[in-house]
This record gives structure tokens, C-alpha cells and sequence, in this order.
């Protein structure tokens, strides 16, 4: 039989081991993470040169610190609906470098959080972009993307696993306009109104109110307005109308699909035997409100010259 005091010197003894291995354990922890942190954050640096080469025009080095697995997604600046698996976000990101224009774009990373987690990490940034010329801009421009980052640790080396950016943008109450300018998946909308005559179309269906960010004034009087229309790769146009008669000559055009205001498919080019070639040049009556929808993996660009008078 132990005796009292024996039992008490057991009991310490055990106690002071169990320190001992919790704190070998802790420290041992705490080891793993600055390591993992540190290897993250200079992965940063090669991870940042990427960015670089990719706004100039050259995604390879961006594909090569990218992962190549059926999980990874991007959520990209230039909208769309986003991609998933590599097939898919591969040529996500062939598409998005070029639409810029290479040669003297610079980058300013401003992290606003940088994590790490085992063999997970994640960034939140502000990029500034100096210098970008995308799409057909002719000057240099400034550009700025928030951005939030998922990397994964694949084989030992840190790999792009999801990416959101979206334009930098002032903050602002959210308002009835605002939500219907800033979807590019419009919910079906009931007809109140009668698709035959255009004098009963509401104001804010008008195309440069209810999708600004697909039609661009570039032109206007009292007799004409010239819309330059653009619809992205993936992209469907927020539900708008023409009220006027135009003649539209069309650029670029490959598969698209047309729905009107409740949802409902109007025309699909893919079931079209006759479909025109681009370039081409067509009249339009008055469209009442409608939602086109680009199939291709190129954008689709017109010109619409809406007739007042």
C-alpha cells in the first residue's frame, strides 16, 4: 500500500509530465505555424510576380502556381458566371490575360488579411493596377480589384485554389436600380405591361438604366441614340428593352440565346441554319424587354443605332 504522502508525490510527478508533454506539444504547434506562415508569405512574393506577367498579357506563370484539380474555381473580374475544375478554369484564365494589353502595366498588392491554416491560406487584397490597357482601350488606365485568394498546399509547393475579384467600387446604399444594374443572372420578371406596344414599356427597363454595364451611349440627340453593346463570355444581360427602331451592325457574334422578360427561350443561335455570319448589319424593330445570353468564349460586340424619329 502507497502511503499518503507517496500518493501525493505520484499524483505531482504525473501532473509535471503532463505539463511537460502539453507544452512539448503547444510549442511544437506553434513551430508548424510560423513555419507554414513563412513558407506562405514568400510564396506571396513569387505568387505576386504572376499577378504581374498576367495583366501584361502572359498567364503562364499564373497557370503554373495555379491548381490544376477537378475543385478549382475563379470568380473572375470580368464577370460571368464563374468556372469549376481545371479544364474550365484553365481557359478562364487564357481568356481573362488577353484582354490585356502587354507591355508596362505595374501592381500594388494591399493585403488587408493574410492567413494560414495547415495546408490552407487565404488572402483578402486590394490589387491597383497602373497602366492597364484591357479590351480595346487605347490609354492606359487605372484599375483596382478587391480580391479574395484560396491557396492549398499540393505536393509540397503552395497552388491557387479559388479566386473572387470584382471591381473596386465607392460604397453606397443598396437601391431598387442598383441591384437590377449589378446582376448579370436576372430573376424572371412578370409582364405588366404589353410587349406589342413600346409606349406601355417601363422607364426602367430602358437598356442604358437597366443594363448599363452591356450598353454604352455613345452617341445622342434628338433624332438617334448609338448604343455600344457588349455581352461577356458566359454572361446573361440583365432583362432591358428598345423602344425606338435601330439598325444594329454586329462585330462579333458567335452563340447566344434570347429569352424575353418571364424567362421564356425566344431564339437560340445554335438551332439556327440560317444564321448571318458577322460581320453583319440587320434592322431591328422596337425589342420589348429581353435578356440575351452569350454562349461563346468570346464577347459578343454590335452597334445599335436606335431611331427616334
Amino acid at each position: 500500500m502507497w502511503t499518503m504522502k507517496e500518493t501525493s508525490v505520484k499524483r505531482s510527478l504525473l501532473i509535471v509530465l503532463l505539463v511537460c508533454t502539453l507544452c512539448g506539444y503547444t510549442q511544437s504547434q506553434v513551430r508548424d505555424n510560423v513555419s507554414a506562415e513563412s513558407s506562405f508569405r514568400a510564396f506571396l512574393l513569387t505568387w505576386e510576380k504572376a499577378q504581374l506577367s498576367f495583366i501584361n498579357g502572359d498567364p503562364t506563370q499564373w497557370k503554373q502556381n495555379a491548381s490544376h484539380r477537378d475543385d478549382a474555381t475563379i470568380l473572375g473580374g470580368f464577370g460571368g458566371h464563374g468556372e469549376k475544375g481545371w479544364d474550365a478554369v484553365g481557359k478562364r484564365y487564357d481568356w481573362a490575360a488577353s484582354q490585356y494589353k502587354g507591355g508596362g502595366t505595374t501592381l500594388k498588392v494591399e493585403y488587408l488579411n493574410v492567413r494560414v491554416s495547415g495546408d490552407l491560406g487565404f488572402t483578402v487584397a486590394i490589387e491597383r493596377q497602373e497602366g492597364a490597357r484591357v479590351g480595346e482601350q487605347q490609354t492606359p488606365t487605372r484599375r483596382a480589384l478587391r480580391a479574395t485568394q484560396v491557396f492549398r498546399k499540393e505536393e509540397g509547393a503552395w497552388k491557387l485554389l479559388h479566386r473572387h475579384a470584382d471591381p473596386l467600387t465607392e460604397k453606397q446604399a443598396p437601391s431598387t436600380e442598383r441591384v437590377a444594374n449589378t446582376t448579370t443572372t436576372p430573376s424572371p420578371q412578370p409582364t405588366k405591361y404589353d410587349s406589342n406596344n413600346p409606349a406601355t414599356w417601363p422607364a426602367e427597363l430602358d437598356a442604358i438604366v437597366a443594363a448599363p454595364q452591356n450598353h454604352k451611349v455613345v452617341l445622342e440627340n434628338e433624332r438617334v441614340r448609338v448604343l455600344e453593346v457588349t455581352v461577356q463570355p458566359g454572361e446573361r444581360e440583365p432583362v432591358h428593352g428598345h423602344k425606338w427602331p435601330s439598325v444594329m451592325y454586329v462585330m462579333a457574334e458567335d452563340l447566344i440565346r434570347d429569352y424575353d422578360s418571364e424567362g421564356k427561350l425566344l431564339y437560340d443561335s445554335r438551332t439556327d441554319n440560317a444564321r448571318l455570319k458577322t460581320p453583319y448589319t440587320i434592322w431591328m424593330a422596337p425589342q420589348a424587354p429581353h435578356s440575351v445570353e452569350n454562349l461563346s468564349k468570346t464577347p459578343l460586340r454590335l452597334l445599335r443605332v436606335e431611331l427616334k424619329q
